[in-house]
């Protein structure tokens, strides 16, 4: 599978840039391995990553927002089992590449 121009925008107030961009990925995954153990992925590769960190003064970031949204949600009882079954898991990458990684922190 691929994907191109995935993009998780900043929270409100946290700048103009998206907290996180990927132009394009390859993500093989062994599909039988979805209904067993381990998950096996033949390969990961992501290219032109950036990562947009915006720090207020109080502390309080774009990417601990996202975190704490992410958290709040797994919380819930639909997403509660999902996350049990996930964490129990093995997952095996045979292959993994990053290529042109930026990051910018303000």
């Amino acid at each position: 599978w691929s994907f191109s121009s995935l993009r998780i925008s900043s929270p409100v107030g946290f700048g103009q840039y998206d907290f996180m961009s990927i132009d394009n990925g390859i993500f093989d995954l062994g599909l039988r391995s979805v209904f067993g153990s381990p998950l096996q992925l033949q390969e990961l590769t992501l290219r032109d990553v950036r990562l947009n960190v915006d720090q207020h003064v109080d502390g309080s970031s774009n990417a601990k927002t996202i975190m704490e949204h992410i958290n709040m949600a797994a919380k819930s009882a639909q997403n509660k089992q999902f996350n049990e079954i996930l964490m129990t898991k093995q997952v095996v990458v045979d292959k993994i590449s990053f290529f042109n990684i930026v990051t910018r922190l303000c």
